[in-house]
């Protein structure tokens, strides 16, 4: 083949493979820097991830959301020369959106962005082997790009398209996981995603909006936008070869990108989560300023320089104290670890029949209802954190007391479905336990639960929003333990730490011990089981018959247990499979995940697919989960036989878990949520609360939530019941204006329309 034969050849597959791609405009393909066999291998890779690798990109995408959805603010960080005027070491331990050429600036930063983006094709061909060797940050790439940008773990490519209003307009997607469109600058797309992400608040931090163009850069139209090819240093940049000689940017259109930047404030604004602009200096007034050094201030700081609202004063109640071992009480500790202590009111339960009284170190069992009542009422909160619970009735008739007596706003917290478990066992106090439910949730400022799935059913379920919380780690505290490297045929150690409930854990503990006993004839494997006292009397003759099981009390201090999870060869969380597991915790994320996944340790997850724990370590990377029983003893095999292959799964799962469940970020998404709810409306005393244990209370519901049931069968299902209109007749109901139900002995309910709502009220 001649050499024109063969250029022939290659243009029409070039020609022939850009013809399938979605984007077929110059900005969107290589450029001529790059021979043409690199160019047609790179639109290869462009058309396959377009035609079936994206799926799995926006799935990525979605685990961002669920992780970073609701907190406090990110921070989207231009490349203007006012970053040298900017103190970048406050940004520590902040969320950042960095882009382009930041990765010079980082050199002398002692953190890393937790985002890195590029939409331009200019920066990505003349910057691709520094930007392919980045690691520490989530990249972030238009899809068009993968021509010459690499895939691996750190990195999600999106959907980037041209705005479809041009070239009238600009459009600001609030969809990113689906598509963001262009808008003259990469900070324009990484506002629309970290928007979609779900941050309550942007801050942009050198974005100077100021360009001024060097006489000798050569200009051109070659990729159908203005080019600019620097034959000198970069004024525009805070770095000489951010655009300096050799490398080539589009001309900037400052003008359009206002006009962007004003369409992304209006959606902004309209979602109530405002763009704030805290470069120092520049030329950009679209977006409200502020101080970047009064941003960028920690909670005890604002207190002493009198800059915010001191944090409110939080009564819990709570029928597990902090601390003590107890899955929630150590996710209480850890999220109010940084509370000033004079602005948090504990009261738990002591036995069944007495409330202890926990502030600012001390604690006290008091002598009454009234006592109790008394030091509330010294304490003035200015909202209650309360976690009902079934097993607890003097406790929850006190917690009754309390809310009917004081006006503070109330923010609720489910950590696990038990009240579909007491339903399950006694259908009598299910049905109590649920009126009362309904009317804490009604009365409720927010809603707490500990995973989205547990937020998804609670919503359908009684026409309330609730916002998943669940527990993290301090990196520091893993990050630093580096395991000793073991010889190949060292025993294998297996740990698990937690309950052994005979409706949650304990069939699949003895599965395990099985699959361990049959194992431990040819090799040299150990399962190591560390359980509270209660447990460990009342289950711990469980395993008296295994050789190489062992169970042990649990009494080590946090620090001891990280040592004992983080030497492990294997860490386990387990569920059972039958129907009391699932009535109880299919939507609990177990307090415990962050911590195995940190540990260094292979991760062996044993449950059904559907509950949430078990969802969250097949999203993992490096985990090894089983989801039947008759698989455990296939996978535990798998992982005891392989030694190396299993140190690499725990690196990557800490790896993963060290960026992905930092309690940094939960407790101040946790302080967002109580702040907000302190400064909402008082709530009347007395009303629905007061009541709760005295008979049929209304609850109002939203319509377009309503659900019925009859015979225990739902007959109206939230999508259809969208108006008054639409609620069909029902059988042996009395009509009402607008819809056909009413009082209905049958069904055990009553039914009143007010306006749009529906109030119910339970027999």
């Amino acid at each position: 083949m001649t050499k024109e034969t063969k250029l022939r050849s290659e243009l029409a597959t070039y020609e022939a493979l850009k013809a399938e791609l979605p984007l077929q405009d110059p900005i969107y393909l290589p450029t001529d820097k790059l021979p043409l066999d690199e160019q047609i291998n790179g639109l290869r890779r462009v058309r396959d991830l377009y035609r079936s690798g994206l799926q799995q990109h926006r799935d990525s995408l979605r685990l961002l959301k669920r992780r970073y959805e609701g907190c406090p603010r990110a921070f989207i960080i231009g490349n203007g020369p006012s970053l040298n005027q900017t103190d970048l070491s406050k940004l520590a331990g902040e969320v950042t959106f960095c882009v382009n050429g930041f990765f010079l600036k980082a050199l002398e930063l002692d953190w890393t962005p937790t985002f890195y983006v590029v939409e331009d094709h200019l920066v990505a061909e003349d910057r691709a082997e520094e930007i392919n060797a980045l690691t520490g940050s989530i990249k972030l790439f238009p899809a068009s790009l993968r021509y010459c940008l690499d895939e691996g773990p750190d990195t999600i490519f999106f959907d980037h398209r041209p705005r479809p209003s041009f070239p009238d307009g600009f459009d600001f997607s609030t969809q990113a996981d689906r598509v963001t469109y262009t808008g003259c600058t990469v900070t324009f797309t990484c506002l629309q995603i970290a928007h979609w992400l779900g941050f309550r608040e942007l801050y942009l931090v050198g974005v100077d909006a100021s360009y001024a163009i060097p006489g000798d850069a050569k200009k051109s139209d070659a990729y159908g936008t203005g080019v600019l090819d620097m034959v000198s240093d970069d004024p525009n940049h805070f770095h000489p070869d951010y655009f300096g000689k050799g490398y080539r940017w589009h001309d900037p259109q400052v003008g359009k990108m206002l006009e962007a930047y004003a369409e992304a404030k209006r959606v902004a604004d309209a979602a109530g989560r405002p763009i704030r602009n805290a470069t120092v200096g520049g030329k950009l007034e679209v977006f409200e300023r502020v101080n970047y050094d009064d941003v960028l201030v920690t909670m005890p700081e604002r207190q002493r320089r009198g800059t915010q609202q001191t944090a409110p004063r939080v009564l819990v109640l709570d029928a597990v104290p902090f601390g003590q071992g107890t899955a929630t009480g150590e996710l209480k500790a850890s999220l109010f670890e940084d509370w000033p202590s004079d602005r948090l009111l504990a009261l738990s339960a002591e036995g069944q029949n007495d409330v202890a009284i926990s502030q600012d170190g001390d604690t006290r069992i008091a002598s009454g209802k009234n006592d109790v009542l008394r030091a509330v009422r010294r304490f003035s909160p200015d909202v209650v954190l309360y976690r009902p619970v079934p097993d607890k009735p003097t406790f929850a008739r006190t917690a009754s007391a309390i809310l009917a007596a004081t006006k503070a706003p109330l923010v609720t917290w489910i950590v696990d479905t038990w009240q579909d478990r007491l339903e399950r066992t006694d259908a009598v106090a299910g049905r109590k336990v649920d009126r009362e439910l309904r009317v804490l949730f009604a009365n409720a400022s927010r809603n707490l639960v500990i995973s989205q799935e547990m937020a998804d059913d609670f919503a359908a379920r009684y026409g309330r929003e609730f916002s998943p919380l669940a527990n993290g780690i301090v990196p520091s505290d893993w990050a630093d333990f580096v395991r000793e490297e073991r010889p190949s045929r060292a025993a294998c150690v297996i740990r698990y730490a937690g309950g052994l409930a005979p409706d949650m854990t304990l069939g699949t503990l003895l599965t395990i011990a099985d699959a361990v006993e049959e194992l431990g004839g040819d090799l040299d494997v150990t399962f190591e089981i560390r359980t509270r006292e209660h447990w460990l009397r009342e289950q711990g003759a469980a395993f008296d018959r295994y050789r190489y099981t062992k169970v042990v009390r649990a009494d080590m201090s946090a620090s001891a247990y990280r040592a004992w999870l983080a030497t492990a060869d294997i860490v386990v969380i387990a569920y059972d499979f039958g129907e009391p597991a699932r009535s109880y915790v299919r939507h609990s994320l177990a307090n415990k995940l962050p911590e195995c996944l940190a540990s260094g340790a292979a991760v062996l997850g044993v449950g059904p697919s559907d509950f949430a724990t078990i969802r969250a370590l097949l999203a993992a990377p490096g985990t090894t989960v089983a989801t039947s029983p008759k698989d455990v003893s296939a996978k535990l095999q798998e992982l005891v036989r392989n030694p190396a292959a299993r140190e690499k799964q725990g690196e990557a799962s800490k790896e993963f878990a060290l960026d992905a469940y930092d309690i940094a970020l939960r407790r101040a998404r946790f302080e967002v949520i109580l702040q907000d709810a302190a400064s909402s409306p008082p709530r009347g005393a007395g009303g629905d609360l007061a009541a709760l244990a005295e008979g049929p209370v209304s609850v109002p519901v939203p319509v377009r939530r309503l659900v019925t049931f009859y015979a225990g069968r739902r007959i109206i299902a939230p999508t259809f019941a969208v108006s008054l209109a639409m609620l069909p007749a029902l059988p042996g109901l009395q009509g009402i204006p607008g819809a056909q139900f009413g009082p209905a002995l049958a069904i055990g309910f009553t039914f009143a329309v007010v306006g749009n709502w529906v109030s119910q009220l339970r027999r």
